[in-house]
């Protein structure tokens, strides 16, 4: 195994292209070896008398790479060999080259230290550079990368067969043995080796707890902050409660001490960091998928973000973060959370994005429901805490927060597990089953799919929203005294501004997120299934009780600072009505669906236009949603109108809105009884006929 990690300065945490297995074998007359890296995953016939075969999937298995090593040992000496790798430290093209780095052509390069590990050596090079910003002039872009060269063990893990209805990292294969006429794809899962030793075979056949042959050792570095360990240990301690389901203890063996290498065989490794974004990195065997080491970067930056998300939506609910920004049982809940969520990422398993659908939302209410089953069926939902508790919910600080739950229990099964000889195929399908009868099993990672929508929770969305938006509100009362505790002297003011644009920022994407069923239309092509007519009324019904809603944050903000409006009906009025119009635009993937395209235009007269009645009067979210429509629905339909001739049926009825709409608006202009609202509809009715200019609609 050949590591190339970033461990210090610019893109910290980057597991770079580099890293690589490799194969070296020794040339003998040349006395050196020669490096070859696997770059195909191929499956070699299971008849060993195809010999030609066999030889053309070993020679395309292997890339040369142009770099070799001299043997400065004695050649004579058969069980170790040296390599000198002295020569290339610094050689372009050699071991420490620098492909995929952007570096400065003066960088200066030296290598910080070398030592030996349990498998191999590692290497810190440094390289110092400057780099020219445009933002910010002439900085620091120096870096430090860890180079690991490691050897592996002989024992590989048996490939197991990827399933589209349980999500795991997959790999393409080229399976050489399943025909006699042609190469087969074979997708398979990548999953660390956790296997039985041979002496307790009969142990784990008769269901006792065994400890797997080669475990996974977890460092913490001396970065994470020590009032963490605890809850960095809790979340590793939430898989092994998984793995124990299946068979295995102590499957994690968590560290004291330094790693001797960042990323190295069966080892994953947890950083914490203060100014980058929080990520994973794992390696595979690209010949038998296994999943060989990993490294998990945590992040100061966003346990601080989600700090501040957990104050708005639950600051009600758990009053003392109100008052401490650093509050530790908050902090340290977050982190167990999302250790738990990345040890389920290096474990191999995808995020399933629909793990909370499974829940209603009065189950998510409900405290004692929320402690046995969590706030999704997998903490890969992405979902970190629940949004939608009340403060009469009376939840306790460890139950908002996510934790590994039933699809994760279901999913490791399927990958870990193992089975006697000749029946795996058999009991894997037995597991596939389940999915069937429970839809807390259920797998979706396609934003495509209707059914999904991240920082989503429970299976109805807009009752979901209107309890979000509740908790939104309520901070909104308390922004301006939560500020002073949480911005001390003249900042708290500055910290005002920020609570209320992240106010706006969450209240908008609660909103929107609720909205995206609207028409049975997505924003990706080839959507996965079609919300039903009733759901589509119930988003009707919850955009119409936002538009008649007073929103006090204008005013409120005004008085408090004094430096004008903070114009949030605008901002929410534009973000409702251009996602109305934008939706219209997209019924143009649909061709035939027009009895249901005619039907959201019927809903979008009696929402945003009032039926077009001349006696009624606009709330002020009204009159910037009809705005707002209108200039999507230009951009977004009437200016591509010509481009869909080839869909006649969507054509034809946009040509024919078009018409009703400029007619009634012109109407409107012309004999609403109120004087203000006359010149309203004026200037809409103009700005579409600028739009309409060239369309035969027009005449």
């Amino acid at each position: 195994l050949i590591s190339r990690m970033v461990t210090e300065g610019n893109g910290c945490g980057r597991v770079l292209p580099a890293s690589s297995i490799v194969v070296l074998r020794k040339d003998s007359k040349k006395n050196q070896l020669n490096l070859y890296r696997e770059i195909h995953s191929d499956i070699m016939p299971a008849n060993k008398d195809r010999v030609e075969i066999c030889r053309a999937v070993e020679f395309r298995s292997l890339q040369t790479i142009y770099a070799s090593f001299p043997i400065v040992c004695d050649p004579s000496h058969k069980k170790k060999i040296l390599i000198d790798i002295t020569r290339d430290l610094f050689a372009e093209g050699g071991l420490f080259n620098r492909n995929g780095l952007e570096v400065n052509p003066m960088v200066k390069t030296f290598v910080k230290d070398v030592k030996a590990c349990p498998t191999g050596a590692v290497f810190k090079v440094y390289f110092s550079q400057l780099v020219n910003n445009p933002m910010m002039g002439v900085i620091d872009g120096s870096f430090t990368i860890e180079w690991g060269i490691h050897v592996l063990s002989n024992k590989k893990v048996c490939l197991r067969r990827a399933n589209p209805k349980i999500g795991y990292w997959v790999s393409k294969f080229d399976d050489y043995g399943a025909s006699t006429q042609r190469v087969l794809p074979a997708f398979f899962i990548r999953r660390w080796n956790i296997i039985v030793k041979p002496e307790d075979e009969k142990k784990y056949e008769r269901g006792e707890l065994v400890v797997p042959e080669s475990p996974i050792f977890i460092y913490l570095s001396k970065d994470v902050p020590i009032s963490l360990h605890l809850a960095v240990k809790k979340g590793i301690l939430e898989w092994e409660k998984a793995f124990q389901k299946i068979g295995f203890k102590d499957v994690f063996v968590i560290c004291e001490g330094e790693a001797q290498a960042l990323l190295a065989p069966n080892q994953i490794t947890i950083s914490y960091k203060n100014d980058v974004n929080e990520g994973f990195n794992f390696l595979t065997n690209p010949r038998t998928n296994e999943i060989l080491g990993a490294t998990i970067l945590l992040s100061e930056k966003n346990v601080q973000q989600l700090t501040q998300e957990f104050l708005l939506f639950c600051g009600d609910c758990f009053p003392e973060i109100q008052q401490d920004p650093f509050h530790p049982a908050v902090r340290a809940q977050i982190v167990q959370a999302r250790t738990a969520y990345f040890i389920g990422r290096c474990l191999g398993l995808s995020e399933n994005f629909i793990a909370s659908v499974g829940y209603s939302v009065s189950q998510l209410r409900n405290q004692k429901w929320v402690k046995s089953n969590g706030i999704a069926a997998s903490v890969l939902d992405g979902c970190v805490f629940n949004s939608i508790v009340q403060p009469e919910d009376s939840f306790k600080l460890e139950d908002f927060f996510a934790k590994v739950s039933h699809y994760d229990y279901f999913a490791l099964e399927y990958g870990y597990k193992l089975f006697l000889e000749g029946v795996e195929k058999e009991e894997l399908a037995k597991i596939i089953k389940r999915t069937s009868r429970n839809t807390f099993l259920h797998f979706s990672s396609e934003k495509r799919d209707c059914r999904v929508v991240e920082n989503d929770l429970g299976n109805n969305r807009c009752q979901a929203a209107m309890w979000k938006l509740k908790n939104l509100d309520r901070f909104m009362q308390k922004a301006d005294l939560i500020a002073k505790n949480w911005y001390a002297g003249d900042d708290c003011w500055e910290g005002y501004i920020q609570f209320v644009k992240a106010y706006q920022y969450w209240y908008v994407n609660t909103v929107i997120d609720a909205m995206k069923d609207l028409g049975g239309v997505y924003f990706e092509e080839g959507g996965i299934g079609i919300p039903s007519r009733e759901l589509q009324n119930e988003i009707m019904i919850f955009v119409k009780y936002l538009l008649d809603k007073t929103l006090l944050v204008d005013s409120r903000f005004k008085s408090l600072t004094g430096i004008g409006e903070f114009d949030f009906t605008q901002y929410l009025g534009n973000a409702i009505g251009d996602y109305l119009g934008e939706v219209l635009g997209k019924f143009s993937k649909q061709p035939g669906d027009g009895e249901n395209m005619i039907s959201y235009m019927e809903k979008l007269n009696r929402l945003v236009f009032h039926d077009f009645s001349k006696v009624d009067t606009l709330a002020p979210l009204e009159k910037r949603c009809q705005c707002a429509f209108l200039t999507s629905f230009l951009m977004n339909v009437v200016d591509k109108v010509h481009v869909w001739t080839e869909n006649s049926i969507y054509a034809t009825n946009i040509l024919v809105y078009i018409k009703f709409l400029y007619q009634n608006l012109r109407e409107l202009a012309e004999l609403h009884e109120d004087i203000y609202y006359r010149e309203h509809y004026q200037i809409l009715a103009k700005m579409l006929g600028k739009g309409m200019k060239g369309l035969s609609c027009k005449k």
